[in-house]
């Protein structure tokens, strides 16, 4: 399977950002904590966050911070970056934000299966389910920088909410109704499907991010180059 570019460009941009001074390193994370609010593109948020290492590098040819070289209008400048980004979908929210929410959503699941607890597990899954999509409406509200510039990302993001919900819906009636006649068939079901969304909408986000690399690449022509020809 190829590389993935977005978990390349994230190890190459933890490295140079670990280098940079402290001040740099605060900047850079005040910028990303806004600029994340209006995308869940983590590839597009990665390139973001390699201009702005890029940025204090070359405020410090200069003998400046990030934060000296960009003024005292710096919000507006992360603001305009945020703007121009994708914001992103449904695949990037679950395989970035809710990752970790869905894996231990499944182990406990699995967990209450072994310990023999079906009906706990089917109440369970029925409680949580319902709060998973409010997390996910939640998130979407915060995406406020963009929505009066993307309408068709907006359009998007409320037919993708509309889906979820009716998902959400007929999934815990499924599980509910099942768990009565089957209880622990029910809760293993339940942990396999969301382990299988996850890991589709990971292979989905992996390939998406890869043809974004492949038309906005990260890598300098001179780094392609050395890595086509086995340079280090």
């Amino acid at each position: 399977m190829r590389p993935s570019e977005y978990a390349q460009l994230k190890r190459e941009n933890d490295r140079r950002e670990g280098a940079l001074p402290l001040a740099d390193r605060e900047e850079i994370g005040r910028a990303m904590a806004s600029i994340r609010r209006a995308s869940w593109n983590l590839y597009e948020l990665e390139r973001l966050r390699k201009d702005l290492i890029d940025m204090a590098l070359r405020a410090a040819l200069e003998h400046k911070t990030l934060a000296e070289s960009l003024g005292p209008g710096r919000q507006e400048i992360y603001d305009d970056m945020a703007r121009e980004i994708d914001p992103g979908s449904f695949a990037d929210w679950l395989c970035g934000l809710a990752r970790p929410y869905t894996l231990w959503y499944a182990v406990l699941l699995l967990v209450n299966m072994v310990l023999g607890t079906g009906r706990a597990a089917a109440v369970f899954l029925v409680l949580m389910l319902p709060l998973f999509f409010v997390l996910y409406l939640s998130n979407c509200l915060q995406r406020r920088i963009w929505v009066s510039r993307w309408a068709r990302a907006r359009r998007s993001l409320v037919i993708e909410v509309m889906l979820f919900a009716v998902a959400v819906v007929v999934f815990t009636a499924g599980i509910w109704l099942l768990s009565r006649r089957l209880p622990r068939v029910a809760g293993y079901a339940a942990a396999v499907a969301l382990v299988l969304v996850w890991a589709v909408s990971s292979l989905l986000c992996r390939a998406r991010y890869n043809r974004a690399a492949a038309r906005r690449p990260w890598r300098s022509a001179e780094d392609a180059a050395g890595e086509d020809h086995g340079e280090p």
